[in-house]
């Protein structure tokens, strides 16, 4: 289940019980990042599932000379490359002065925040940039809005587009998505789904075992 701590209080009683009584302690709840299995974003969910300890990985958006963004859009380029949030003339001068690689909006001083953030303690991502040598924040809804998290390029003075969005999200590069609904209904699939190299590991492990059970074998077994 995706943002899990807002629901571990009330139900890690019923998870307890359902862990003791029906899979004698075979089951785990565990918080996850999609990162485990090869995800580029760190979607954090809860998993209520048998699995295996989750491989060991070293994930960033820049390996070597590889760059898991893709270069500026041109007319050549796919339709979501080039559907991104567009700004006034003061919010992309405020975001030419974020540092590449990492900055955010706590470079500009105490001084020079805005009055809404001001007034507010946290929120640190909004108007960020993204880091080359990690992975990307949680892909949301609001993937292509910099108002609302750290969707600013690491190194150019833009937001995500969509399409680089939903390769963060674990979509592969050929995958179509509708645009006739503009930017907004666009991005809300994107940031909705479940990462899916995240939901492919899941169902691989889960898929042996309903075989396993409909093949008559115990499917919860005490470990």
């Amino acid at each position: 289940m995706t943002n899990p701590i807002a629901l571990v209080g009330k139900l890690w009683n019923y998870c307890s019980i359902l862990r003791d009584t029906v899979c004698s302690m075979a089951m785990n709840w565990r918080c996850k990042t999609a990162t485990s299995w090869g995800e580029l974003s760190k979607c954090s969910d809860m998993l209520g599932i048998i699995f295996r300890k989750a491989p060991q990985t070293s994930l960033a958006l820049k390996s070597g000379d590889h760059e898991y963004l893709p270069s500026s859009a041109d007319e050549s380029s796919p339709i979501l490359h080039r559907m991104r949030q567009r700004f006034s003339s003061k919010v992309q001068e405020r975001i030419e002065r974020i540092p590449k690689n990492g900055g955010s909006r706590r470079h500009h001083g105490p001084s020079d925040q805005l009055e809404c953030h001001k007034r507010q303690a946290g929120f640190n991502d909004v108007y960020g940039r993204l880091s080359w040598d990690k992975v990307s924040v949680t892909i949301t809804r609001s993937c292509h809005n910099p108002s609302k998290g750290r969707y600013l390029h690491p190194e150019e003075n833009r937001a995500l587009t969509l399409y680089e969005a939903m390769l963060l999200q674990g979509f592969p590069s050929s995958y179509k998505l509708s645009t006739d609904g503009g930017i907004e209904k666009t991005a809300s699939p994107i940031g909705e789904a479940f990462p899916p190299p995240f939901a492919l590991a899941q169902a691989a492990h889960i898929l042996p075992r309903i075989t396993k059970f409909q093949n008559g074998e115990v499917f919860c077994k005490a470990v």
